[in-house]
């Protein structure tokens, strides 16, 4: 995270494909500090938020769009953006895309229609990644509180970000 924000927010909606469906959600905002790791050349910000999503369409497409916002001349301005997709092929079957997911922030505007295409040409906003954990209500992985001590080499890089890194 650059040193010059001293907090950051995150706007998060579901998306089909391009599209979205469902009102768009908010996160913090949070304030940036030092990483809890011990290396001072990291700056992190933590978010306690928990978002349960209800009726949504099991598609290939189906993903949560992100975008991380800073504050800019008493506005927040958006820093850049990331998706992680809802669903992924299990055995023939669309399953929910469960896991703790390390996503790549990209800079420019939210465009929806990269995530499917073109994402190789993105630029990647040094520094800056969000982690962020997928599952069900109520099993293992959504009970663990996110906080301090959470560590980012303990979440995956999907691979449809892999290529981009």
């Amino acid at each position: 995270m650059p040193k010059e924000f001293k907090e950051v927010r995150i706007v998060y909606s579901e998306f089909k494909g391009h599209l979205a469906y469902g009102d768009a959600s908010l996160a913090g905002p949070s304030k940036v500090g030092p990483d809890k790791w011990g290396n001072k050349s990291i700056l992190r910000s933590t978010f306690k938020s928990k978002k349960l999503f209800k009726e949504i369409e099991v598609d290939q497409e189906a993903q949560i769009i992100f975008e991380l916002q800073a504050p800019h001349n008493n506005e927040y301005a958006g820093l850049g953006w990331s998706w992680v997709k809802l669903f992924a092929e299990e055995d023939g079957e669309l399953k929910l895309n469960q896991g703790k997911w390390h996503l790549p922030i990209y800079t420019g505007t939210t465009r929806p229609d990269l995530t499917y295409q073109g994402a190789n040409e993105m630029d990647k906003a040094p520094g800056v990644s969000l982690c962020v954990k997928l599952g069900f209500p109520g099993d293992k992985l959504t009970k663990i509180a996110g906080g301090p001590e959470t560590n980012i080499v303990d979440y995956l890089i999907p691979n449809y970000h892999q290529d981009l890194y």
